[in-house]
C-alpha cells in the first residue's frame, strides 16, 4: 500500500495534520507523536513516524527538526511553529 504525502507549508498545517494523524492511524503508530500513557514510545514506531514526518516537510525543514531525536519531538516542533506557542498552550498541547 503506498500513500502520497501532503508537504507542509506555510498555510496547510492544520489539513496537514489531519492527513498525517489519520496516516499514523493506518500503521499504527499514533502513539509516537501522542501518546496515551507516561510509556516509552517503542522504538520501531517512533522511527516510523520520524520517517513518515520527514516525507512530509520540506527539505529546508527537515534540517531545522534533524536534532530532535523523538517524534512527538518533531510534532511538537511543527505544531509550536506553524500554530504557534500561544495558541498551542490553549489547545491543551
Amino acid at each position: 500500500m503506498t500513500f502520497q504525502y501532503l508537504v507542509l507549508n506555510s498555510t496547510n498545517y492544520t489539513i496537514w495534520a489531519v492527513k498525517i494523524k489519520a496516516l499514523f492511524n493506518v500503521h499504527r503508530i499514533s502513539e509516537a507523536v501522542e501518546p496515551t500513557t507516561d510509556a516509552e514510545v517503542d522504538q520501531k514506531k517512533n522511527n516510523m513516524a520520524i520517517a513518515m514526518l520527514y516525507q512530509a516537510i520540506p527539505e529546508n525543514m527537515v534540517l531545522q527538526i534533524a536534532n530532535l531525536t523523538s517524534a512527538k519531538e518533531i510534532w511538537d516542533a511543527l505544531k509550536i511553529r506553524h500554530v504557534g506557542v500561544d495558541r498551542v498552550k490553549e489547545a491543551g498541547g
